[in-house]
């Protein structure tokens, strides 16, 4: 008689495996979020300082009409162009791959950096922004979550990873009132 493994012992192993399995994937799937939220938290502040620097440039920010594709034209973003990771994957028709770009009231920024996002976007500013305006502008991303925000519409929070990976939410940066 050769020896042989059982039904049970190849179950077991089966069972096992599985188990393994099911603790595995979704931390690797996990990780995988936090990795696209850390890399767009590191490009948004790319774009920061690309845009302080188109500032100190040209005396203004760029036109919202052009966004900050007006940014490519010159070596403020060193020829990457700044598109939201979270938008190029996704099968939502989102009007652009680009990160939003617009502009808040200062008030506004000043709750939102304390985390609560309630103001409105402002799509209708001239291209001209001084600090005598109040205005600021913020840079953001859809989030994990991908959810479309139509401009001028109430934003939503701020994305936070201990509401779970896909956390409802934007990830943003905002220029200092």
């Amino acid at each position: 008689m050769k020896p042989a493994f059982s039904v049970i012992e190849l179950l077991l192993v089966a069972g096992i495996i599985s188990i393994i399995v099911a603790i595995a994937v979704p931390n690797y799937l996990d990780a995988k979020v936090r990795a696209q939220v850390t890399q767009v938290r590191l490009d948004l502040n790319r774009v920061e300082g690309a845009l302080n620097f188109y500032f100190l440039d040209t005396n203004r920010f760029p036109p919202l009409e052009l966004g900050l594709r007006e940014l490519e034209k010159g070596p403020w973003l060193g020829g990457r162009p700044a598109y939201d990771r979270f938008k190029e994957d996704s099968p939502n028709p989102f009007p652009s791959k680009y990160l939003d770009y617009g502009f808040v009231d200062a008030r506004e920024a000043r709750s939102l950096t304390s985390g609560q996002w309630m103001g409105k976007s402002s799509s209708s500013l001239s291209q001209e922004i001084t600090q005598d305006e109040k205005k600021v502008w913020v840079v953001s991303s859809v989030g994990p979550e991908r959810v479309i925000t139509l401009t001028g519409s109430n934003l939503p929070t701020p994305y936070d990873p201990t509401n779970g990976i896909l956390s409802p939410g934007k990830i943003y940066r905002v220029g200092q009132p």
